[in-house]
């Protein structure tokens, strides 16, 4: 298990900060916890292969149930979730 230390939360943060001006320009505050557990996620995934990540995403996405929070997303599902 990886500990946690001032050089690994630093590029946390880094790699939070890169996120919000190179591919999202904004966060929204509305969904900023799924923002974070993405950054989280390619922090902890950054050394393996994309294989491995591939087949972490396929893993996780048939083993869950389907969102509440997606579901009828176009069809204003945004209005239920809580800010």
């Amino acid at each position: 298990m990886r500990g946690t230390d001032t050089n690994r939360i630093e590029s946390f943060f880094a790699r939070a900060e890169r996120s919000y001006d190179g591919i999202h320009h904004r966060f929204s505050v509305k969904y900023l916890d799924w923002y974070m557990a993405m950054v989280a996620w390619k922090e902890d995934t950054r050394y393996m292969g994309l294989r491995w990540q591939l087949a972490d995403v396929l893993r996780t996405v048939t083993h869950r149930t389907p969102s509440d929070h997606l579901c009828g997303y176009f069809q204003g599902a945004t209005e239920r979730i809580e800010d």
